[in-house]
C-alpha cells in the first residue's frame, strides 16, 4: 500500500485553503458536516433536484434547473470554487461526522508538494481502496447478483472510493484540464476512472489516516430513482471499459444489452406502473442505449424530460 503524504504537525482549521463540493439530489437539508465545513472554508452545494430548502451564509447553492448527474455536478461545483485553493475535497451528501476529519485530510494533502488524490483510510470498505472488477468479473457478478470480489494482487486492481476524495493544487492542475474533474458521462465508475488517470499522471493515490470517525449512511441520494441506478450502472461500465478496451467494452455491451432484456420482462412484472424513474425504466433506455448510444437518454434518464431523444423511445407504460 502505498503511504500517505509527508506532513508536518496538525493543521489547524483556516490554515489551508481548502474548498469542498457536495452534489445533492431529493433533499431538502444539507449534511451537517457540508454546514459545519463551511463555517471556515469556500463550499458549494450543487441541488441537482431543487429539493433543497436551506441556503445557509457561507454557502454558495448552485441550482442548475435540472439534474446535471453527479460528474457534471462536480465539475459546476469545482467552477463556483474560488481559485488558489491548496485543497478540493468531493464529499457525498450521505458523509457523517466531525468536520476535523475533512480538515485533517485537507491539511495533508496541502502539506504535499507532489500532486496527491486521497481518500480516508478505513471505512469498512467504504471509503479508501476499493478493489476494481475486470471485465471478466462484472459479467460475473451481474449474473450472479453478487458483489464478490477476490483480494487484488496488484495495486492498479484498486482504486479510490470516491465517497471522499481530496486532491491538492498540484493534482488539480493535471486533472482537471478545462476544470473537467470527473467525466460528465459516467454516473458510476467516475472514482475508478479518477483514478487510472491520477496514476496515469504520476499522481500519488493514497490513504490518508484522519483523527476522527467519518461514516457513510449509504446511497440515499440515489433510492428516488431507481431507474438512475439501474442504467447508469450498466452505461457507465460500458462507456469506461470502452475506453480501455475494444473488445471488452463490445462484450460487456452484448452482455448488457441481453441481461437488461430480462431485467425489464422482470421488472415490469413486479411494478404494474412503470413511470419516470422505475426500474423497468431504466432497464429499457439502458437497452436503447446499449443498442443506439444516443447520449440524449442520459438526461432522461436523468428526469429531465424537456431533452429530446433522437430515435422513438421505448414504451414506458404509465
Amino acid at each position: 500500500m502505498e503511504s500517505p503524504p509527508e506532513s508536518a504537525q496538525p493543521i489547524e482549521p483556516g490554515a489551508v485553503r481548502a474548498g469542498l463540493i457536495c452534489v445533492l439530489y431529493g433533499s431538502a437539508t444539507l449534511p451537517q458536516i457540508v454546514i459545519d465545513f463551511a463555517r471556515t472554508a469556500p463550499a458549494v452545494v450543487v441541488d441537482n433536484s431543487g429539493d433543497l430548502h436551506d441556503d445557509p451564509a457561507g454557502l454558495t447553492v448552485l441550482r442548475p434547473g435540472r439534474n446535471l448527474g453527479y460528474s457534471a455536478g462536480v465539475n459546476a461545483g469545482l467552477a463556483a470554487l474560488p481559485s488558489g485553493l491548496d485543497a478540493v475535497l468531493v464529499v457525498n451528501p450521505d458523509i457523517v461526522g466531525s468536520v476535523e476529519a475533512l480538515h485533517d485530510l485537507a491539511g495533508t494533502v496541502a502539506r504535499s508538494a507532489a500532486p496527491v488524490l486521497a481518500a480516508p483510510t478505513g471505512g469498512q470498505g467504504t471509503f479508501g481502496f476499493l478493489p476494481r472488477a475486470a471485465a471478466p468479473l462484472v459479467i460475473v457478478q451481474y449474473l450472479l447478483r453478487s458483489n464478490w470480489h477476490p483480494t487484488p494482487r496488484h495495486p492498479d486492481s484498486r482504486f479510490l472510493s470516491g465517497a471522499v476524495l481530496a486532491l491538492n493544487a498540484p493534482a488539480l492542475d493535471l486533472l482537471a484540464p478545462g476544470g473537467l474533474l470527473l467525466r460528465p458521462d459516467l454516473f458510476f465508475m467516475d472514482d475508478v476512472d479518477i483514478t487510472d488517470r491520477a496514476r496515469a499522471h504520476d499522481v500519488r493515490v493514497v490513504e490518508v489516516p484522519v483523527s476522527t470517525l467519518l461514516t457513510h449512511e449509504g446511497g440515499t441520494s440515489m433510492r428516488r430513482r431507481p431507474a438512475v441506478r439501474i442504467y447508469f450502472s450498466r452505461v457507465s461500465k460500458v462507456r469506461y471499459w470502452q475506453g480501455r478496451s475494444w473488445f471488452w467494452g463490445t462484450v460487456l455491451r452484448g452482455f448488457f444489452r441481453a441481461e437488461a432484456a430480462a431485467g425489464e420482462v422482470v421488472a415490469r412484472r413486479k411494478d404494474a406502473d412503470a413511470s419516470d424513474g422505475s426500474a423497468a425504466m431504466g432497464f429499457a433506455l439502458a437497452r436503447q442505449w446499449l443498442r443506439t448510444g444516443a447520449s440524449e437518454l442520459d438526461e432522461r434518464i436523468l428526469g429531465n424530460p424537456e431533452t429530446e431523444v433522437r430515435g422513438r423511445p421505448p414504451e414506458v407504460p404509465r
